[in-house]
């Protein structure tokens, strides 16, 4: 009799345990099912699923676009240095400058203008991975050292 009394007891306590994990997988049901109007739960979640992989393949191409435009960016201008400086003694004010255009390649040229009282020059200097094949003055060097960062601008 006293093993019946406890196979009922631990008959309660299952029937206990199963009710409650009943009740929070309805109380999950009904969260679930909230926005479900007239539609069976199964279709809901094809429509979901459907959904996220449409949403993964979006997210595939979008990855895809967003390479091409890195690899692109790459060929754009992005670095800049500039120097002004007075190259003749007889003559006042910082006239003549050095731009330095690079890409992120540290591909571009070198923009120099000495101007003087008589006349202006405009001399241009290609540049590839951050060095030239002609000579370049102190500014020019200046000049590309702030395009690629290795100085900060200050006057000379």
């Amino acid at each position: 009799m006293g093993i019946l009394i406890y196979l009922i007891i631990a008959l309660f306590v299952c029937i206990a345990v199963l009710g409650f994990l009943l009740f929070r997988m309805h109380a999950f049901f009904r969260v679930l099912s909230k926005d479900v109007k007239g539609q069976n739960l199964i279709d809901l979640l094809e429509q979901i699923i459907k959904r996220i992989d449409k949403s993964e393949s979006r997210l595939s191409e979008l990855s895809k676009q967003l390479s091409l435009v890195k690899s692109d960016q790459r060929k754009c201008l992005q670095r800049v240095g500039y120097i002004r400086f007075n190259p003749f003694n007889d003559m006042g004010g910082d006239q003549s400058f050095c731009l330095t255009l690079l890409n992120g390649e540290l591909d571009g040229i070198i923009i120099t203008s000495l101007h003087s009282r008589n006349m202006t020059r405009i001399y241009l200097k290609p540049v590839k991975d951050g060095k030239s094949n002609f000579i370049l003055s102190k500014e020019e060097k200046k000049s590309l050292e702030i395009a690629i960062g290795l100085q900060r601008n200050k006057k000379m």
